[in-house]
């Protein structure tokens, strides 16, 4: 999955969600815009631009900005509403068959919440150390895995490099795991780095996990 944050993009964003897709990136999750108007208007550009394409939309936290835009689900902060209580709100109002809810946790608790709220798969996070942030770590993930477990698919967030899939793939035999990457993607030098670097990574997470892959990785 790109995490796509406008702030930091250091090239045109829907370009780099455009490069991202071509190397089969599964998802793109939109946060960090600088207002509800920014999240609409990229939101909408990305459904249209991605239309057709394996790539599914998301909106950080917002699933009202999800809706209005057509995007294909929203991602939940940790702590706030609840997957089912999303879900059940977008069905309310006639949100389409299949719209992704999705999660974000930061340790075991986190993961068991948003499994248990039937959660499409949850982000721990971060992995690595960052902005003030201690990271998860290996033993972190390992710790979640050998206690309760995640009980639902999840994906890596944070600092994740090229590489990290054999890490993934070492601690959970199971395959419902996938990697989400923002700087690692952002910050390629190129389009054309983008879309290899997604492809590259795509086609490692294939080879490493043997199980059924995460809808967004």
């Amino acid at each position: 999955m790109l995490v796509l944050d406008p702030a930091t993009c250091r090239q045109p964003c829907d370009e780099i969600a455009a490069a991202a897709a071509r190397g089969g990136v599964d998802a793109v999750h939109v946060r960090g815009c600088a207002s509800d108007r920014e999240a609409f208007a990229l939101t909408s550009r990305l459904v249209e631009g991605l239309r057709g394409s394996r790539t599914r939309i998301l909106v950080n936290d917002r699933f009202d900005i999800a809706l209005a835009a057509r995007a294909h689900g929203v991602h939940l902060k940790d702590r706030g509403l609840s997957p089912d209580e999303v879900r059940e709100a977008a069905r309310a109002v006639g949100a389409p068959d299949g719209f992704l809810v999705a999660a974000a946790a930061h340790d075991a608790a986190g993961a068991r919440r948003a499994a248990s709220a039937g959660a499409d798969w949850c982000t721990l996070s971060p992995f690595r150390s960052a902005h003030g942030r201690q990271g998860i770590g290996e033993e972190g993930v390992r710790a979640i895995l050998e206690g309760a477990g995640v009980g639902c698919p999840w994906l890596l967030l944070g600092g994740v490099r090229e590489g990290d899939e054999a890490v993934v793939a070492a601690l959970d035999p199971s395959g419902r795991w996938g990697l989400a990457a923002i700087r690692a993607l952002q910050d390629a030098p190129s389009l054309a780095e983008v879309e290899a670097r997604a492809r590259r990574w795509r086609e490692a997470i294939e080879a490493s996990a043997a199980g059924p892959r995460p809808r967004s990785c």
